[in-house]
């Protein structure tokens, strides 16, 4: 990277955005993980803990809440996809009784 563009991008906070926002997609997938019994606490923990230990309380707060919001919308969509799956599988099931 050019000297130019490592100061433009510099000025940008790009690598301190980028921190923000692998903490949170990480926080995501931790949040989606336990919501469906699935354990990723040995990586997960040691990563949020870390970000988040030398930042103030309103930072985490505005994140956690892009977070929740996050985790509930994508919960809610899998969730919903996978009502439709097993009601297709549950009339496939029901067809293939009938033959």
């Amino acid at each position: 990277m050019s000297l130019r563009k490592h100061k433009h991008y510099g000025k940008m906070s790009i690598k301190l955005q980028m921190s923000l926002l692998t903490f949170e997609a990480e926080s995501i997938a931790y949040t989606l993980c336990q919501h469906y019994s699935l354990d990723s606490s040995d990586y997960s923990f040691s990563y949020i803990a870390g970000y988040s230990s030398d930042k103030d309380i309103k930072e985490l707060k505005a994140s956690l809440e892009r977070i929740r919001s996050a985790a509930d919308e994508m919960i809610t969509d899998i969730d919903k996809s996978l009502e439709k799956q097993m009601k297709r599988e549950q009339s496939k099931a029901v067809r293939d009784e009938a033959r």
